[in-house]
């Protein structure tokens, strides 16, 4: 079971549990505001109500990962800090929108849907093995069993066999890669 995530201190922000000033995530208040340019038209946006909504989503976010890589992220490479900042912020948008601004009637927000929709995918991505912070893309992710291992070109195949035999040889079991269909248009002639 993964940890709390990484704690962000922020005078602002009180949480409905811990301690005051202290939130919980990979992204910041500054970064979930960003995305909502008339912010101050929500009078109920508050710094706090953003920054448990940032740790909501942070949780969620590490305990979809968690079972490939160890979480929380405690390495320094700046691409694996800014791909957890980014789908943090796009998921706590989400979040709030499901929230505070759809009510009871879903799918009200194609934005909000698109940030979450967006944010699955690339956790898909990262589950799945497509995206990598391991060795040797990334140095400072620690693995866990069930990321998947891929051998090198596993994917690529290649016609005709070559352990199969060879039919220049005379080892006919090969299948060519093309043939010329009918009766050959050359034969050797018989010599009597």
């Amino acid at each position: 079971m993964a940890g709390m995530p990484p704690t962000i201190s922020d005078t602002n922000v009180a949480l409905t549990f811990g301690t005051a000033g202290k939130y919980y995530g990979y992204c910041t208040v500054a970064d979930v505001e960003f995305e909502f340019p008339a912010k101050q038209n929500f009078a109920t946006l508050t710094s706090s109500v953003v920054g448990q909504c940032i740790t909501y989503a942070a949780l969620e976010l590490q305990q979809l990962i968690d079972p490939y890589y160890a979480m929380p992220y405690t390495g320094s490479n700046a691409s694996i800090l800014l791909e957890l900042r980014q789908i943090n912020s796009w998921l706590a948008c989400s979040v709030i929108v499901e929230r505070f601004m759809q009510g009871s009637e879903p799918n009200m927000s194609p934005w909000g849907e698109e940030r979450r929709s967006w944010a699955e995918l690339k956790i898909a991505a990262i589950i799945q093995g497509h995206i990598r912070w391991d060795t040797p893309v990334n140095a400072d992710a620690t693995t866990r069993s069930l990321l998947p291992v891929y051998l090198p070109a596993t994917g690529a195949t290649i016609t005709p066999d070559p352990n199969v035999g060879d039919p220049i040889n005379g080892d006919m079991s090969a299948n060519p890669i093309f043939s010329v269909g009918g009766i050959p248009r050359f034969s050797q002639s018989k010599v009597m």
